[in-house]
């Protein structure tokens, strides 16, 4: 059974957008690894917009929310290159 989306940003449960995303392989070893780009299921929270890590958002491998809110804060909350704004 699949867990129901929890916005780890802003607690909403509201049904997100999903998206999927298909990325050329990286070839070689970058300096400078970005986190986002091993995460090949987004969902966009319809509350506070923030894309989100599908593995977080719906917290797969039964991590809780306060494991996947403490992920999303030191790993890819940073990275506001992502999000919409």
């Amino acid at each position: 059974m699949e867990n129901t989306f929890i916005c780890p940003e802003c607690g909403s449960q509201d049904e997100p957008n999903e998206l999927f995303i298909s990325k050329e392989p990286v070839l070689g070893v970058s300096p400078k690894k970005d986190p986002w780009d091993s995460v090949l299921q987004q969902m966009e929270c319809i509350s506070c917009n923030m894309v989100i890590p599908a593995h977080l958002g719906k917290r797969w491998n039964n991590i809780t929310i306060e494991q996947a809110q403490k992920e999303w804060k030191a790993i890819y909350k940073k990275n506001s290159n992502k999000q919409k704004n």
